[in-house]
């Protein structure tokens, strides 16, 4: 075995001893050669300083008369740039033939062909097999794409497109087109195709190919609407200089005919813009039908301006004018206006100075309120819609913010005001003069006590007066029936046929036989609020005492806290006294406004305990302060927080640290830095209160006193409780209730919550509850009429979006929870809207549906908008109509 074992050992040495001979004989590798460079040639300065610079592969030959570029060629010359694989080029005339790959870049545009010939010089040649892209973000390709200028070229057999994907959603097809770049491109013979079906035909079409405006023919836009027809919208756009634009509108409606319409924009200064719009229609559909106030002639004006003047002075105008509110339905395309029931125009003037600012305010307002026809005998009892017209021509408002008098402790607040009203009605034009001083004082005699003190006096004069609670006859003092009785009486149809007739005719009194004033007169007889030319002047006087305290307060330290690493509660309780000396003759005051409605009489108490809770917490979210602030001046910080000052404050940190000797370390300036990022905002808020009468009873029941006549009453009003959450700027809410003290329940209550975001959208819900305790008692003892009913309503309003803002989906609705009558419904309006965005266009769906008592509105609408193009496709139906064209009937 030893033997063997050498010898295996040998035959290895000579193996390897062999091996290793034969590869001292075998020739040594030959390194790989280096690939051979490119050739690269620089021209001088050419005409108007360009320079040449070429550069291609090998095998390229470079000669004195004509140069034949080869593999991947690049030439420059001043901003062209020419790429290909191929390239013959002449440099006596700078012409060059390139094949395969071609590449033309052009300043912001782009060619690519199969092959060019092409003048450096002149920048023009031919491009075949060729595609595009032009500012500000249009796509073409053509057959032969012929450059005639620089700017200029003219495309055979092209498509054009907004569209970046290989199959574009749409595009036009164009035997011919003439296209100047950042101007206009002139199109021969184009075809509109959305996917492969062609839509849309024109033997010629001027469309915009720049990014600033540009006058010309809009694309025309297609839709459809139940009441108006098939609609073809067409519009001529003209930029009349940088700071004033114009398009003119001309609709085919083929049920209602044509329209027109003018938008006009301008801005007269950095510190004013405006604009005007109208539109008409001489409606067939209503010469047809010749409904009751409904014209022929219909129209729409409105016109807005906001100027900012000198200092302290500012002017805002809106006039809005319209031929019949029933334009909005038959010819408003956007369903939330197309029930507007008013045209409002106004005029204000402001000038503000110190603590005081000067108001020259004029307004007209014209609306449509539902009125009771007066029947004629044997006639229906009916009811109509009414326009009317009030005016406040004008209105003259001082106002003063609250000042310290002097070096005293009495501060002033001022509001004085004198006003011309014309309510729309023979003789109801009179004038109104206002003044309402308040003195105020406030003391803190130790840090947890606050009292505050008011004193105010309110004198208002009118021009006239009214009288109404007459009687049938409506003449003061003659003691017809129901004169002075706090009630608005009148004839009623008391056997209920729907017709004014001999029992119906008994006068006010409702009686027959009676010989009351208008008793079988065959006129129907009411009560009516009538003006007379009679003075009266309204004086009220007002005081109030408050006192907040003694208040509580502690601090929590929250250092782990992702929200907040310190919140502060504090723990108020308030006690109000409010005075206001009784006002005689109430039901003589014209009431217009807010200063009418001013009530009187009072001496009552309000003790509430109110406690509030604080946090630290960043200066805001990056979503809302991004939309608050803007972003020129701010920068993110961390967990996603926004700083608008970080800028600033960066620089000053920087300036600190360049000043501290020797570089000290920072951690001490990033602690306050922090630090400086947080404020102290309040986030929650709960309020319990109750109000004393020192007059009479706040709580009264018929259902639980000893009789109808003998009511339960209390001094004491019903306790009211309030929480209000603000987690952060984008999140509240909001929640109310009312707890009647007598029945020891609930009477009232409501919740408003907000939730926004802007990626996300955002999410409002509502939800609002009464209940009828008083009915409900009386009608269980048998008392009651009618049947008593408790509301409770639900609403959702939200949007949100999804895929990058690619699908939109919209809700609005309000449902209601509680009783209802017999064929009332309980989801009551609904909108629900649902869009899809590409990169070229998008598509959205509208539907609209509310259901009232009495009247139901349905609507549709499917609406394509197109990149560069707008709105294409509009098809609206449903129960009342839609507008013509593209031009809004209604400019908020």
């Amino acid at each position: 075995m030893a033997s063997v074992a050498k010898a295996g050992i040998g035959l290895l040495i000579l193996a390897a001893l062999c091996g290793s001979a034969a590869a001292k004989q075998e020739p040594a590798a030959q390194p790989t050669p280096p690939p051979p460079e490119r050739q690269r040639k620089f021209v001088g300065e050419g005409p108007g300083g360009k320079a040449l610079e070429i550069a291609a592969g090998p095998g390229s030959i470079i000669g004195k008369d004509e140069l034949i570029l080869k593999e991947y060629v690049d030439i420059k010359y001043g901003d062209t740039r020419l790429q290909a694989d191929y390239v013959r080029y002449v440099p006596a005339t700078k012409e060059a033939t390139a094949l395969g790959n071609v590449i033309l870049d052009q300043g912001t545009s782009r060619l690519t062909a199969e092959k060019v010939i092409y003048n450096l010089d002149t920048e023009t040649g031919t491009f075949y097999s060729a595609r595009g892209y032009a500012e500000p973000s249009y796509y073409f390709e053509a057959e032969i794409i012929e450059k005639i200028s620089k700017d200029e070229m003219v495309l055979h057999d092209a498509t054009f497109t907004a569209c970046s994907q290989p199959v574009p959603y749409w595009r036009f097809k164009i035997g011919r087109a003439l296209i100047r770049q950042d101007n206009y491109a002139y199109l021969h013979n184009p075809r509109f195709k959305i996917g492969h079906a062609i839509v849309f035909y024109s033997p010629y079409l001027v469309w915009p190919v720049k990014s600033d405006r540009a006058s010309g023919l809009l694309f025309p836009e297609f839709g459809f609407s139940r009441r108006s027809g098939t609609i073809i919208s067409n519009a001529l756009y003209w930029a009349i200089r940088r700071n004033m634009d114009a398009t003119f509108y001309l609709d085919y409606l083929s049920l209602a005919g044509y329209g027109t319409g003018l938008e006009y924009r301008y801005v007269p200064s950095g510190s004013g813009r405006g604009y005007f719009t109208g539109y008409f229609i001489r409606d067939q559909i209503a010469k047809q039908a010749q409904e009751e106030g409904v014209p022929t002639n219909r129209w729409v004006i409105n016109y807005g301006h906001n100027q900012i003047f000198g200092p302290g002075w500012k002017l805002v105008a809106n006039a809005n004018f319209i031929s019949d509110f029933d334009y909005y339905r038959d010819f408003e395309r956007d369903l939330r206006l197309s029930t507007n029931p008013q045209a409002l125009s106004n005029l204000f003037v402001t000038q503000t100075w110190g603590f005081y600012s000067l108001n020259l305010r004029g307004e007209r307002r014209e609306q449509v309120i539902n009125v009771d026809v007066p029947p004629a005998f044997g006639g229906p009892f009916v009811q109509t819609e009414e326009t009317i017209t009030r005016w406040i021509e004008p209105e003259i408002e001082l106002r003063g913010r609250r000042q310290r008098l002097g070096n005293s402790p009495l501060f002033l607040t001022l509001e004085a005001s004198a006003d011309l009203f014309d309510k729309g009605t023979p003789g109801a034009r009179y004038g109104r003069f206002d003044l309402f001083p308040v003195f105020s004082s406030q003391l803190s005699p130790v840090p947890w006590l606050d009292v505050s003190a008011s004193l105010g006096f309110r004198d208002t004069y009118y021009t006239k007066s009214q009288r109404g609670d007459l009687g049938c006859d409506n003449v003061q003092g003659t003691g017809d029936s129901g004169e002075g009785n706090g009630f608005a009486d009148s004839e009623r149809d008391e056997n209920q046929n729907g017709v004014f007739d001999a029992a119906d005719d008994l006068g006010c009194d409702r009686t027959a036989g009676t010989g009351d004033f208008g008793e079988g007169n065959g006129v129907f007889d009411q009560e009516k609020t009538l003006l007379f030319d009679s003075p009266f002047d309204r004086r009220s006087y007002q005081g109030g005492l408050t006192v907040i305290g003694p208040k509580f307060s502690r601090v929590f330290d929250r250092p782990n806290s992702t929200f907040s690493p310190q919140y502060k509660n504090t723990i108020e309780p308030r006690i109000t006294y409010g005075y206001r000396s009784r006002i005689t003759n109430t039901d003589r005051i014209i009431p217009y406004d807010e200063i009418d409605v001013v009530g009187g009489n009072a001496n009552s108490v309000t003790y509430a305990l109110v406690t509030r809770l604080f946090a630290k917490r960043p200066v805001g979210g990056a979503e809302q302060m991004k939309t608050l602030f803007g972003p020129q001046n701010s920068t993110f910080v961390g967990a996603g927080s926004f700083d608008p000052y970080a800028k600033a404050r960066e620089a000053l940190e920087r300036r600190q640290k360049e000043q501290r000797p020797g570089g000290a370390s920072p951690e001490s300036t990033e602690e306050e830095a922090e630090k400086k990022r947080l404020s102290t905002v309040e986030i929650a808020t709960l309020e319990i209160s109750q109000d004393y009468s020192f007059l009479g009873p706040l709580s009264t029941s018929s259902a639980l006193g000893s009789s109808l006549f003998e009511p339960r009453q209390s001094n004491f009003g019903p306790i009211n409780a309030n929480l209000r959450v603000n987690p952060s700027i984008r999140t509240s809410i909001d929640l109310r209730s009312s707890y009647d003290i007598l029945f020891r329940q609930l009477r009232e209550a409501s919740l408003s919550a907000n939730l926004r975001n802007a990626r996300r959208g955002f999410v409002d819900v509502t939800w609002s509850m009464l209940r009828d305790l008083e009915g409900r008692a009386l009608f269980g003892q048998g008392i009651g009429s009618e049947q008593p009913f408790n509301r409770s309503q639900i609403g959702l309003q939200g949007e949100t979006s999804f895929r990058g803002r690619k699908i939109l989906l919209g809700l609005q609705t309000n449902y209601e929870l509680g009783d209802i009558k017999q064929g009332e419904p309980r989801l009551r309006d609904q909108r629900y809207r649902f869009g899809y965005n590409t990169q070229c266009c998008g598509f959205q769906v509208e539907v609209l549906n509310r259901n009232f008592v009495g009247s139901s509105q349905r609507e549709f609408r499917f609406l394509i908008n197109l990149k560069g193009v707008g709105n294409v496709i509009d098809f609206q139906s449903g129960s009342t109509g839609a507008l013509p064209g593209t031009f809004p009937g209604f400019v908020p």
